[in-house]
C-alpha cells in the first residue's frame, strides 16, 4: 500500500506524543489523552503500554523523550511519485488550487494520463481547467457540505431555459461521459 491508513494515525499520534514530551515531561493519562485524541479508541491499548515499558523506546520513565528535535514524517518516493502522477489529472484542480508544493522535480510521476487508454469514453467531457466550471463545481462541494440549497439554471434538450432549486447531496463522475454529475 502506498499509503496506509492504520499505520499512518499510529505514527501521526506517537509523533504527536513525542512532540509534546518534548515541551514537558508526559504523565500516563497524558499519553492517553492524545492517543483518544488522535488514534482509535482500542490504540490506547497498545500505543501506551508500548511506550511506557520501553518496547519502542522513545520515552523515557519519567516521561521525557529521547528525542531532541520535532518528529517530521517525510514521504517516501512511491509516495511523491504517487502524488505526482494524480497531480496531472486536470480534475484534482477542481479540489485544490494551489498544488506547487507537491511538486517533485526530481521524482518521476507512477504513471501519466498516457499510460491509460479509454476506448469507450465520450468526447464532450467537462472542461476541468474552465475558471466558472471550477468555481460553480467548489459552490456545489461547499451546499454539499454545508447543507444548503442552490439555484441552478440550465438548459434542457431543447435548448430552453430551465431554473430549479436543489439540495445537492453528492457529486458523481462518469468515466464514460467524462462528466460530474450533482445529485
Amino acid at each position: 500500500m502506498i499509503f496506509h491508513e492504520v499505520y499512518s494515525v499510529y505514527y501521526q499520534t506517537v509523533a504527536k506524543i513525542l512532540e509534546v514530551a518534548l515541551d514537558h515531561p508526559l504523565k500516563k493519562d497524558e499519553i492517553c489523552k492524545i492517543i483518544e485524541k488522535y488514534a482509535f479508541s482500542e490504540s490506547v491499548l497498545s500505543i501506551e503500554p508500548a511506550l511506557r515499558e520501553q518496547k519502542w523506546q522513545l520515552i523515557r520513565s519519567d516521561g521525557t523523550t529521547v528525542l531532541k528535535n520535532h518528529p517530521s514524517m517525510p514521504l517516501t518516493t512511491i509516495q511523491k511519485r504517487w502524488l505526482k502522477s494524480i497531480c496531472q489529472d486536470p480534475r484534482i484542480h477542481l479540489f485544490q488550487d494551489d498544488l506547487k508544493e507537491i511538486d517533485f522535480p526530481e521524482i518521476e510521476p507512477l504513471f501519466t494520463l498516457d499510460d491509460f487508454y479509454i476506448f469507450d469514453q465520450y468526447q464532450d467531457g467537462d472542461d476541468y481547467t474552465d475558471k466558472v466550471y471550477i468555481r460553480n463545481f467548489r459552490m456545489i462541494l461547499d451546499a454539499i457540505k454545508n447543507q444548503y440549497p442552490l439555484e441552478i439554471t440550465t438548459y434542457n434538450h431543447k435548448g430552453q431555459k430551465v431554473s430549479m432549486k436543489i439540495l445537492p447531496k453528492y457529486l458523481e463522475y462518469s468515466e464514460k461521459d467524462d462528466k460530474f454529475r450533482v445529485a
